[in-house]
């Protein structure tokens, strides 16, 4: 099971299987199925899944699907843009470690093949968006003059 395949698997449980099934207009034992990553004889169609994405309000299939592409394209990652400054803080020095951790693995062996670098290149991006909430987290709080604890 790849990471593709749980998030699909994930978004229909974690959302509620038979009621996704009911607003996609599906049975629920062939969504299931569809679901089901070790299934071969019933497959989610692309249209499906962006159904389940817009249905469910879920991004993670739409991130794994960007991540296979090469991440080359923005798709709003599932940290929510509501939190706390500490919080915030904490999730983008967890990204920034992400990049460090994306280039050393690739300068072990002397080089940056092109996987590596559209490896490297999804972490800077996904530390970016950690700066964003952390900026609007930051706004925020000042903005409303909350107390700001640990």
């Amino acid at each position: 099971m790849d990471a593709l395949d749980l998030a699909v698997h994930q978004t229909a449980h974690d959302f509620g299987l038979p009621e996704l099934a009911r607003r996609m207009g599906k049975g629920e034992q062939v969504l299931r199925n569809k679901v089901n990553p070790h299934s071969e004889s019933h497959v989610l169609t692309l249209r499906e899944a962006i159904a389940m994405v817009l249905i469910t309000g879920d991004l993670r299939i739409a991130v794994e699907v960007a991540k296979e592409c090469g991440g080359g394209f923005a798709v709003a990652e599932a940290m929510p843009r509501d939190v706390g400054v500490v919080m915030a803080f904490l999730a983008s020095q967890r990204e920034h470690g992400d990049v460090a951790r994306a280039v050393e693995e690739a300068l072990s062996d002397g080089q940056i093949s092109p996987r590596e670098q559209v490896d490297i290149q999804q972490q800077i991006s996904e530390a970016r968006k950690g700066l964003d909430v952390l900026d609007a987290a930051v706004g925020k709080a000042a903005k409303t003059g909350a107390r700001v604890t640990s």
